[in-house]
């Protein structure tokens, strides 16, 4: 992280004295995730009739589209028909995973760092790309009781509710911005380009006891979720100039006015 933000200041640094124009600004919106998959075990019993019967549920379950929010700062500098833009943003992320007896909410809680290369294709538009880099601040899986980890041949249960992190949590995003008198929208697709080794865990899918085909233990096999993000931005750059503008403008007024 602190090699990441050093390189990012450097940069913007350099490209700073060779920029044709600075702004910088606010953005918050909304975003919807896609991926992620969690295989059941199945577990055998032998009934009072002495057949073998599966027990606990043995199917797939992929991540659905939760609605999650982002909310952070931009600043965009200007080469001629480039610009390069990094941001830092708070973003909040869901998926829902269904079982056979009811769902459960993977929560995560990231600060994003994208640095965009773009190019300005007309005065209100452009299109960009770039790596992001996405630590976690938090994240949570509903009804997950443990871990489940082999140690000398045998099952260990570390209890928590949280799922593993990925190693370097990178991403890259790519996408379209639109802007008209400081008020901008931004459309982009995020690929996540971090994995994490599967996971064994112990879900309690029930309200009461473990019923037949609850879940029971299952493997994360990818937590990775991609997401398409949609943004409103605000130029407050413009904003300032404005005003700074018009101060100006007023005080040559007066001065004029007392030098009559």
């Amino acid at each position: 992280m602190k090699l990441y933000l050093t390189s990012l200041l450097i940069l913007m640094g350099i490209t700073l004295g060779n920029a044709q124009n600075f702004t910088y600004g606010l953005k918050a919106g909304t975003n919807f995730t896609n991926g992620g998959q969690i295989k059941g075990h199945p577990h055998y019993e032998i009934n009072n009739n002495g057949i073998k019967e599966k027990v606990y549920w043995d199917g797939i379950s992929q991540g659905q589209s939760k609605t999650g929010f982002h909310g952070g700062a931009y600043c965009e500098i200007d080469f001629k028909d480039f610009f390069l833009r990094p941001e830092l943003v708070y973003t909040s992320i869901k998926s829902e995973f269904t079982f056979p007896n009811r769902s459960s909410i993977y929560s995560l809680q990231r600060l994003d760092v994208p640095l965009l290369l773009g190019y300005n294709a007309a005065h209100f538009l452009g299109f960009y790309a770039g790596p992001v880099y996405s630590p976690y601040l938090s994240n949570s899986f509903s009804y997950k009781e443990s871990t489940i980890i082999k140690e000398n041949g045998e099952d260990v249960y570390y209890e928590g509710n949280t799922l593993n992190k990925p190693d370097l949590p990178v991403n890259l995003q790519l996408g379209i911005k639109s802007q008209f008198s400081g008020i901008g929208i931004d459309l982009r697709y995020e690929h996540s380009l971090s994995k994490s080794d599967p996971e064994k865990i112990d879900i309690f899918n029930q309200d009461v006891g473990r019923d037949v085909n609850g879940v029971n233990v299952a493997t994360v096999e990818d937590a990775a979720l991609s997401q398409i993000i949609l943004s409103l931005t605000y130029d407050i750059s413009e904003l300032y100039s404005s005003k700074n503008f018009r101060r100006s403008r007023g005080y040559s007024y007066s001065r004029r006015r007392r030098a009559r």
